[in-house]
């Protein structure tokens, strides 16, 4: 057992014992049994879905299957949509502390794309002029 990890199955929570590299290349099971497997795909739904983190962009995604087909989205614009309806066109669902994986629907608000980008833009330019020790004004 020594290139082996303990990992849990996603829908029963029993112990596994998998493969490091497997696990590191993301090639590894994620269930225990093909009854757990059929069991977690026939279960999740949208207002059960599954989620999981990715770093790259980091952040939490919901997922779940609809007629056979899977859908994916961050969790932060579920969580909005659960709360508000579906979201409009041309709006995005902010972070309020700037924290992506802090998805309590309190620290979420609705903005257009355009006051978005304009947001994190003008923030990123004062941030970068604090750290310079520039003055502002």
């Amino acid at each position: 057992m020594n290139n082996q990890i303990l990992v849990r199955c996603r829908t029963c929570n029993q112990a596994l014992y998998l493969s490091i590299n497997a696990v590191i290349k993301g090639t590894a099971r994620k269930y225990c049994s093909r009854i757990c497997y059929v069991t977690w795909k026939t279960t999740t739904s949208k207002d059960n879905p599954g989620q999981y983190f990715k770093k790259d962009h980091e952040r939490w995604y919901v997922y779940w299957r609809e007629n056979g087909t899977r859908t994916t989205m961050p969790r932060a614009r579920w969580v909005w949509e659960q709360a508000n309806g579906p979201i409009p066109d041309g709006y995005v669902v902010h972070h309020k502390d700037e924290n992506k994986e802090n998805d309590s629907l309190d620290n979420l608000e609705l903005m257009t794309r355009e006051d978005h980008t304009f947001y994190h833009r003008f923030m990123d330019s004062i941030s970068y002029t604090l750290e310079q020790g520039e003055r502002i004004l």
